[in-house]
């Protein structure tokens, strides 16, 4: 479990650092001007939730934990009985539907996050990046390439 744990902070950075907006949030704390704006505006707000959804980084997360708990079953499973192998599947799928039970307040968090440390205008020009062609072609194709990726287990 501990290294199931483990996984998990790895993947959300992960998939934290694939986003090049966010990788400016997580790389850089906020500047005292945008640090002094703890209370975002509506507006504010309302820019960073659709630029959460022009990522689709719920889905995107969703299908990543789901994965993990894939991969870790798998791997473990080679070197057990079938029927550790079925419980290991059980619980494979059971932490992967209580990982992706967190997505929503990850979203939220991800949300709060850009509000307090991107002005409106940076807002406006990542969320036109995201809705542009090549915004929405590094979307679509970023599940693929997240499924493409191997983890490797300690």
């Amino acid at each position: 479990m501990k290294r199931t744990a483990l996984g998990v902070a790895r993947l959300v950075q992960l998939l934290i650092s694939a986003q090049p907006a966010t990788a400016q949030l997580v790389a850089a704390p906020p500047s005292p001007a945008r640090a002094a704006d703890a209370s975002p505006g509506a507006h504010k707000l309302a820019l960073a939730r659709q630029l959460v959804e022009a990522t689709r980084m719920d889905a995107i997360m969703t299908g990543a934990f789901g994965n993990m708990a894939a991969q870790v079953t798998a791997s473990a499973g080679k070197s057990l009985s079938a029927d550790r192998q079925a419980r290991m599947k059980i619980i494979g799928e059971a932490e992967g539907a209580a990982l992706a039970k967190l997505v929503p307040q990850i979203v939220d968090s991800m949300v709060n996050g850009y509000a307090k440390n991107f002005s409106e205008q940076e807002l406006s020009d990542i969320l036109a990046f995201y809705q542009s062609p090549s915004g929405r072609s590094m979307v679509a194709k970023t599940p693929q390439f997240m499924q493409g990726m191997r983890l490797r287990w300690p």
